[in-house]
This record gives structure tokens, sequence and C-alpha cells, in this order.
């Protein structure tokens, strides 16, 4: 049987909370991975932390709807965490771009 992935999740919605529940439901409906999203600073760790949880791959970024909102400081903050997410097997990718 053929198993899904999911490219491009938004698993978290507005925040994390009910995101277990959210993964649990597409394991059980046969989704074998998905790429777990964050579209701003507000999001960047819970987004990693899940990635980690799970085991699942995952993409920061700024998405245009956040963009007014994201701050020099906050890509200053992503420009110095990229050593340790480029050194991290589970992130794939600077995503939610627009």
């Amino acid at each position: 049987m053929l198993g899904l992935i999911d490219t491009h999740s938004h698993a978290w919605v507005d925040d994390w909370s009910g995101s277990d529940e959210a993964l649990l439901e597409a394991k059980r409906a046969g989704v074998l991975s998905m790429v777990l999203t964050a579209g701003g600073p507000d999001n960047w760790d819970a987004c990693r932390g899940y990635a980690h949880r799970w085991g699942l791959p995952y993409m920061l970024g700024v998405h245009p709807l956040w963009a007014e909102k994201t701050t020099e400081a906050n890509l200053d903050a992503f420009e110095g965490m990229l050593p340790g997410l480029l050194a991290d097997p589970l992130f794939i990718g600077i995503g939610e771009v627009g």
C-alpha cells in the first residue's frame, strides 16, 4: 500500500495546542510523514520541538502574513540560529516564505 506524505503541514494552526492529537489522527489516516512548517518567530521554537518530539522534518521561515510583525531583531536571531539548524538532520530548509 502506498503511504501519504504531507509536504506542507500546518499542524499547529494558530498555536501548538492540540497538535499531538492532529499528528496522531494523521498517522491513523495513513500519513507516513509530514513536513512541519513554522510561519514566524513566534512559533519557530515550538515547531522545532514538535519535529524532534515526533521525528519529523521541519522548515522555518516568515510567511507573508506574519512579515509585518517580524522585526530585524527576529531576522538577526534567525541568522544566528542557522548554524545549529543546518547541523540538525530534521531541518530541511527555509520555508513558509510565500
